[in-house]
């Protein structure tokens, strides 16, 4: 009995071990911090950006998105669009107790600057998400020309 015991503890803190190193996929929680499917427009060879987009939602306490990170690309910048085209980035991103927060092209994105190499449909780019109060957290971005343009392998 104790031997079953001892063994079912190890699978679990195995299983838990391989779990806890991978990135978050298509939708995660962290703190009060909701975050929906994330996706990366495709690169053209020698491209030297994309854009990235995520909704995000804070449930009940204000938070900030302070940075985005991944070993694809040098820099990710939180940036606006208006409606000429004109882009600025932000130093955070204010979230809003219950204000989903959408992003689309054109509009609220993330900069992916000085990418490593085309970002080609179909793959999977982590990136590191973090907030003020909720911390950090590793996620997948779904390189897509659309939400939802691949389907989940």
């Amino acid at each position: 009995m104790a031997a079953r015991v001892a063994r079912r503890t190890v699978v679990a803190a195995l299983m838990f071990a391989g779990v806890a190193g991978t990135a978050q996929a298509h939708s995660t929680r962290v703190g009060a911090v909701h975050i929906g499917h994330a996706w990366v427009l495709p690169s053209a060879a020698g491209a030297t950006s994309t854009q990235g987009f995520v909704p995000l939602l804070a449930q009940g306490t204000d938070d900030r998105l302070l940075s985005v990170t991944s070993s694809r690309a040098r820099r990710i910048e939180i940036r606006r669009s208006d409606e000429r085209g004109n882009t600025t980035p932000l130093d955070t991103l204010r979230l809003q107790a219950n204000a989903p927060i959408g992003m689309r092209p054109g509009r609220l994105h993330l900069a992916f600057l000085d990418i490593d190499a085309p970002f080609v449909t179909g793959e999977r780019v982590v990136a590191r998400f973090v907030f003020e109060k909720a911390g950090s957290v590793d996620f997948e971005f779904w390189v897509e020309s659309a939400p939802y343009a691949t389907q989940p392998r």
